[in-house]
């Protein structure tokens, strides 16, 4: 996406999440995805909307989404990100050559 491209692409709404330590009851760490910021996106999911990963000696479904925002340099392959209800994982991040735009690889894992 560049600037000659509308705006209005950027249709679809998701979540940033991003993992914070805090402790229990006992004082023990306890790790948990926050929301930490939303934004407009174009999302476009691989074509067949599915692959297949061996993991193991298993195969493991998973779904594939590219996403198009504005650029954020908050935004990690650490973090995670929420697209239409479900969390995907940050695969790459690719920002644009004047950081107007960044395309963002997502996956997530489809089993029950």
């Amino acid at each position: 996406m560049n600037k000659y491209n509308k705006i209005g692409q950027l249709r679809h709404r998701a979540y940033l999440r991003t993992l914070t330590t805090t402790k229990d009851a006992n004082g023990a760490e306890v790790e948990t995805w926050a929301d930490s910021a939303e934004f407009w996106c174009n999302i476009e999911y691989q074509i067949g909307g599915v692959g297949e990963d061996q993991v193991g000696r298993r195969i493991q479904p998973f779904t594939k989404a590219l996403v198009t925002l504005r650029y954020d340099s908050t935004i990690t392959e650490r973090s995670q990100m929420v697209l239409d209800a479900k969390e995907y994982n940050i695969e790459t991040l690719a920002p644009d050559a004047h950081r107007m735009y960044m395309q963002i690889v997502c996956v997530r894992d489809d089993e029950a």
